[in-house]
């Protein structure tokens, strides 16, 4: 079926089959991950198919007639084979930030929502109509917060425009920066390339890194 090159959500034969921002993620003949808008399908006999809104404003098109449809938290996994590759839109998950971040390593994924309506403002504003106007770019770096004179790291902290967050556990969860604990702590801010190094050794060491660990992944003087 042909592609519909004025594909508009406002048709009649339109209809939302995948509302949030997720990922598509195809394996077979061709494997790639990709951030995703939204996926819509078009009905109309001469049209019909997936359409699936990616952040660079371009359209993706699939001509399938059926997909399995699954529940996951909070939304559906979509699944379907075509020419011998199968595809799946679903949620993000927190390990989709090795592929997503310029950090290579799990993040949260309110933080990766964040990040890709950060730098989809086009595509919204061209399918969704959401007139965000320009945005500020989105930011996001690791810090190790140290005390004075210690020789291991209190706390590894991600900073990014959706929040922080501690990693505890091997995971991320929210902090408060206004804690008056911070205050007593000085931050070292990790390089990009590093961060997964270091996030990989704190989590092995169950939190127990030493400063200089942190020092040689840093090129920025500490705060």
């Amino acid at each position: 079926m042909p592609q519909n090159p004025n594909f508009n959500l406002e048709s009649d034969t339109v209809g939302s089959i995948f509302k949030n921002v997720g990922a598509l993620v195809a394996d077979g003949a061709e494997t790639f991950n990709n951030t995703i808008l939204g996926a819509y399908y078009d009905r109309d006999e001469k049209t019909k198919g997936l359409y699936v809104v990616l952040p660079d404003s371009e359209i993706k098109y699939f001509d399938i007639d059926s997909a399995e449809i699954f529940p996951q938290n909070g939304g559906n996994i979509i699944r379907f084979d075509l020419n011998n590759v199968s595809y799946m839109l679903r949620n993000f998950l927190d390990e989709d930030g090795v592929w997503i971040s310029d950090l290579k390593v799990e993040l949260p994924v309110e933080a990766l929502q964040t990040r890709v309506m950060y730098e989809s403002t086009p595509a919204l504003d061209k399918y969704l109509g959401t007139e965000l106007g320009e945005q500020l770019p989105f930011f996001e770096s690791v810090f190790a917060y140290v005390a004075d004179e210690s020789e291991t790291v209190a706390l590894l902290i991600y900073m990014s425009t959706a929040g922080a967050y501690s990693r505890e556990n091997a995971e991320w969860k929210p902090i408060d920066l206004n804690e008056d604990f911070l205050n007593d702590l000085g931050a070292i801010q990790i390089d990009n390339d590093k961060v997964a190094e270091i996030v990989s050794k704190f989590d092995s060491s169950r939190g127990i890194l030493l400063t200089s660990e942190v020092e040689k992944a840093s090129s920025m003087p500490a705060e």
